[in-house]
């Protein structure tokens, strides 16, 4: 679960540097050089930590169920995606 979690994490990092990444695109914005690796760094860390501790969350809860395997699709987006989607949106 840890694991997936950091998976999830680093596609999300991805996502989330790639979105804020396209505001260095805008006309007449001064970026500093050192802002898209700072972007990169931060993002997929803060984001591969944040998967990390949200499967592991998800270990503690739904592990032990009977029906987790069925359920495994709707605990991601449970513990993971809607965190995610609030944390980000």
């Amino acid at each position: 679960m840890i694991t997936k979690g950091m998976i999830l994490g680093l596609i999300a990092g991805l996502i989330v540097t790639l979105f804020d990444g396209l505001y260095m695109l805008v006309p007449r914005i001064y970026v500093p050089t050192s802002y898209p690796f700072l972007l990169i760094g931060f993002n997929l860390i803060f984001w591969m930590i944040v998967g990390s501790c949200l499967g592991l969350l998800m270990r503690i809860y739904a592990c032990n169920k009977r029906d987790f395997r069925e359920k495994e699709p709707f605990y991601w987006v449970l513990f993971f995606l809607l965190p995610f989607t609030l944390m980000y949106g």
